[in-house]
């Protein structure tokens, strides 16, 4: 219906035109934000959308009230970049940046997006932006998806931290001329990790940083993780009911594997091949050993816990074994090799030069399940294309960008922080730590039974979200 109405729209203005030569068809005027944005030398392409035709289908009718109650419209753009900040007449690129528009003069939430905007136009829900009402500015990030300067740079000599903090400081130098109001920069994950860093190198952009479950790793391997998920990540029964699955899968492993043959490349055998037998059995290991990476960082315990297969006096059978870790659903992270990996690879990349990841600890398991960190867990180096590992693989970890930030927030100068951490994220392991930080300037809040994520609404105690917020107001309102 609607393509038809289309068509007869398309038609009568065909006929008008005909009749009335000398008046061309109108335009729609640019608005206010969009005609402040084209003034600016350095943006271009800048699109407007009205926020109706930019909500996700498949959002209830309560999220998609929201986002049309809270902006009055969107506005993509590019935005030059010089590759090196060190040098403004050397080389540049487009950076990718969208603009939620909730009116002049309120204040506005920086998203620093550190991995990629959406690729194709559509809203986002930012928790903090939402809840108050608040403008927002999503910048993605160099050598990602639609801003990636790799073609001109392809041994990633520019992708650090520094450069980043420098793309985020030039964008929002110009738009505030035009959105006024206070700033706060927030993100989750490798998001939070680029809104402290953005602290670090310009302190005073912002009226407030929120980094929401920001891991800071101590080197290319923190082990801290590894220790977080053995002995502290929720309680010790859920932990043992956890590594007694995963005893009861390392068991019958061949069996498993049996089984993932038949239903896939066997077509009905179970008989594996001697010469692919291994490659198996090391699928079911990684499987075990990582399904509950996930679970943990983004279900709630409470969710999946009692689904954990257990003996429990009786017998589970291999098929049930195989349908829990094969085929049970679990909210997985974005950034996991399943996930949308050609947009969030180059991560990969900065985490081998700066960033860091973990490792985790298998030595609880008997040497007879043949399990290796290397190849079971996700171990950064094998993240790494053999092409990306020729061109940043000899290169020395530079310890100082993390650092910066643990070094920063124990005296901050009076700049405000407030970190949240996910009591049940397996990252929180990685971050700043209780007492660990200027307690003038600095805000901590480790969420009961948290996982990974910087939305409000899915923390289990309201309280602890209203006193996310309420840190947060009060630092705007200083």
């Amino acid at each position: 219906m609607k393509k038809t109405i289309t068509i007869i729209l398309c038609g009568m203005l065909v006929m008008l035109a005909s009749c009335k030569k000398d008046e061309p068809t109108p335009a729609v005027e640019d608005s206010a934000l969009v005609k402040a944005l084209k003034a600016n030398e350095r943006i271009s392409e800048v699109k407007s959308y009205s926020i109706g035709e930019i909500i996700p289908s498949d959002w209830d009718a309560q999220a998609k009230g929201k986002l049309q109650g809270a902006y009055k419209e969107c506005v993509e753009f590019l935005y030059v970049q010089p590759l090196d900040h060190k040098n403004y007449s050397g080389r540049s690129f487009y950076q990718r940046v969208r603009i939620f528009y909730a009116g002049n003069g309120r204040n506005t939430v920086l998203h620093t997006a550190g991995y990629n905007l959406s690729p194709k136009m559509e809203a986002y829900y930012n928790a903090l932006a939402l809840k108050g009402g608040i403008n927002l500015v999503e910048v993605e990030h160099r050598y990602f998806y639609g801003s990636d300067p790799s073609s001109i740079d392809p041994n990633y000599n520019y992708f650090n931290a520094v450069q980043q903090s420098d793309d985020l400081h030039d964008v929002v130098t110009d738009i505030k001329k035009i959105l006024g109001g206070k700033w706060l920069a927030t993100g989750c994950s490798k998001d939070g990790i680029t809104s402290a860093l953005y602290a670090v190198h310009y302190p005073q952009d912002m009226s407030v940083y929120v980094p929401f479950d920001a891991p800071f790793c101590i080197g290319r391997e923190d082990d801290r993780v590894g220790d977080f998920l053995n002995n502290k990540v929720g309680t010790k029964e859920q932990r043992d009911r956890i590594y007694n699955s995963q005893i009861l899968a390392l068991e019958v492993m061949d069996d498993i594997a049996a089984l993932i043959y038949k239903n896939g490349e066997g077509k009905g055998s179970g008989t594996i091949p001697a010469g692919k037998m291994e490659a198996y059995r090391d699928s079911v290991r990684g499987v075990v050993l990582c399904k509950f990476l996930d679970l943990w960082s983004y279900n709630p315990v409470g969710d999946w816990i009692d689904k954990v297969p257990q003996q429990n006096g009786g017998s589970v059978t291999v098929d049930s074994l195989y349908r829990y870790f094969y085929k049970s659903e679990v909210k997985k992270s974005p950034y996991t090799p399943d996930g949308n990996t050609q947009y969030t690879y180059p991560y990969q990349v900065q985490a081998w030069l700066e960033l860091g990841s973990f490792v985790m600890d298998i030595s609880r398991f008997d040497a007879k399940y043949g399990l290796s960190i290397e190849k079971h867990t996700p171990y950064l180096k094998g993240t790494l294309t053999d092409d990306d590992f020729k061109k940043v693989g000899t290169r020395p970890f530079n310890y100082v960008t993390m650092k910066s930030v643990t070094d920063f927030v124990k005296n901050t100068g009076g700049v405000k922080m407030v970190f949240v951490y996910g009591g049940n994220d397996y990252w929180t392991a990685c971050g700043i730590q209780q007492g660990e930080y200027d307690t003038q300037n600095v805000k901590y809040h480790l969420i009961t039974r948290g996982t990974h994520t910087d939305n409000l609404e899915e923390f289990e105690v309201k309280s602890e979200a209203d006193a996310v917020w309420a840190d947060v107001q009060a630092f705007l309102n200083k």
